[in-house]
Order: structure tokens, then C-alpha cells, then sequence
């Protein structure tokens, strides 16, 4: 499309040129002799006018185009090179970039319609609270996890690990064959409560009730006696976490137990 416009644009100083030289030509080839020299100068001038707009006005053009597609090969080399390190830094910069390509510039609608995509499932774990919202931003982190998997001109692992650990924690349940299982359960009336069901071993003393709290980004997990805030302790420290799998430290026998999660399966069959 681009091309065609410039390619006008060249043709018409074309035109403009011829237009103007071939009524000077023939003015001049029918005019009077006096009349001719008394207005010799303007001649020339009109001469160099036309020559110009025929000869320069193209080649102008054509230097204007090939310095517009430098920089739009140059931007287009930049998007596929962040593509590839996806992140918070350069998301931004990405759309600005597809912005100013043209529409049809080689692939670039298939890399708008992904990047769309992508943006969109950001913009609900970035924006959300994650207590009222865990299930949405879950299956948004679920869909990027998915995208980034099958996809080789996107590499969003970069962004990925920075979402916050609570969205794929929140309400899932996650255990494994010897019998062990954790959960941080959500209130249904009021998502601003949440419980901690686990079969792991802690220092909780028989009769009493506790609260749970939690350190840095859901780094570590601690207990505390509802009726005394200074009975308190680190029950577990959460070694890794993915859509999978779950690694906890306890502290009472300092062993690492792995627990898993069907939840993202679940997700991929749904969203197949």
C-alpha cells in the first residue's frame, strides 16, 4: 500500500513537470521574437522548474521511501528481538512499535492479533484483586502459560515469573500420594478471608485454633494462636511453585514435601 503511495507521489512531480514544460515549449516555439527575449529569464526559470519536478521530485520520493522502509525493517527486527524476552520493561515499547509499521508490513497482523491477546490476559493480573478475582487472573495466567508453550516467536517466561505467587495459589488444592495435602481456602461470602488446610506437620498444639500469615510473595507461611498473637511460628516455606507443582519446607521435621495440582489440567481440557 505504501509503496503505491509513494510511487504517486513520484509520479505526479512527474505529471506536474510535463505539464509545465510542454506549454513553455510551445509558448516559446510560438511566441515573437521580442516577446521572447524581453522575457528570456522567466523562460529559463520555468525551464528549471519543470526539469526539476520531473527529474528531483522522484528521486526524492524514492529516497523517502527507502528511508522509511530502513526504519520499518529496523522497528520490525526490534519487535521480534522483545518478543523473545517479553517483560514488564517492554510490553509498552512492543505496541508502540507495532504502531507505527503499517497494517500489512510482512507478518505483522498475525504478531498484533497475538500481542492483543497476550496484553489482554496482562492487563487482568495486573489490574485485579486477586482475592475477589483469583479464578479469573488464574485462568489469564493459565492462557499466557499455554500461549508460551506452544509458541516460537514468544518467549514470556520473563513476564510469567514475575506474577505475584497468590493468583495460582489461592484456593487450589494440592497434594500427592503419600496422603498429604495444602490448600489456602477463600471465604465464598467474603473472599477477604481465607482458611489454611493442611496435613503437613507444624508446631500447632492440640485445642487451639490459629490464624496463618504469610511472608514477602507467599515466600514463607507462619502460624499464630488466635487467643495470644505472641504464640506464633514459620510452619513452611514454599521452596518453588509452578502451575504444577508445589515444594514446601517445613520447619517442625525440616523436611521438603512435593505436592501437585490437577487444577491447570483441568484448565487445558476446558480450554481446548
Amino acid at each position: 500500500m505504501f509503496g503505491i503511495i509513494d510511487a504517486m507521489e513520484g509520479s505526479l512531480g512527474y505529471v506536474l513537470g510535463v505539464c509545465i514544460l510542454i506549454p513553455t515549449v510551445i509558448f516559446i516555439m510560438v511566441a515573437p521574437r521580442n516577446f521572447k527575449v524581453l522575457y528570456r529569464k522567466m523562460y529559463r526559470r520555468i525551464l528549471v522548474m519543470a526539469f526539476t519536478l520531473i527529474i528531483g521530485l522522484p528521486s526524492v520520493t524514492l529516497g523517502i521511501n527507502l528511508y522509511k522502509q530502513q526504519q520499518y525493517s529496523e522497528k520490525y527486527n526490534q519487535i521480534q528481538e522483545m518478543l523473545l524476552d517479553f517483560d514488564k520493561d517492554n510490553m509498552n515499547t512492543i505496541g508502540d512499535y507495532i504502531e507505527y509499521l503499517p497494517k500489512d508490513y510482512k507478518n505483522l497482523k498475525g504478531i498484533q492479533e497475538d500481542y492483543e491477546m497476550i496484553m489482554g490476559n496482562v492487563y487482568i493480573i495486573e489490574n485485579s484483586y486477586v482475592n475477589e478475582n483469583h479464578l479469573k487472573m488464574r485462568n489469564a495466567f493459565y492462557k499466557l502459560s499455554t500461549f508460551d508453550e506452544k509458541s516460537q516467536n514468544f518467549d514470556l517466561s520473563g513476564y510469567l515469573e514475575t506474577v505475584d505467587r497468590d493468583v495460582f495459589i489461592l484456593d487450589v488444592y494440592w497434594s500427592n500420594d503419600d496422603g498429604h495435602y495444602f490448600q489456602v481456602k477463600l471465604n465464598d461470602l467474603n473472599p477477604n478471608n481465607s482458611t489454611l488446610y493442611s496435613s503437613l506437620p507444624t508446631h500447632i498444639e492440640e485445642g487451639k485454633d490459629y490464624y496463618y500469615f504469610t511472608g514477602g510473595d507467599w515466600e514463607s507461611i507462619g502460624l499464630k494462636n488466635v487467643d495470644n498473637f505472641s504464640d506464633r511460628f514459620n510452619a513452611y516455606r514454599i521452596e518453588s511453585v509452578s502451575v504444577k507443582e508445589l515444594e514446601l519446607y517445613c520447619f517442625k521435621d525440616g523436611k521438603t514435601y512435593t505436592l501437585y495440582s490437577d487444577d491447570y489440567d483441568a484448565f487445558l481440557q476446558g480450554f481446548m
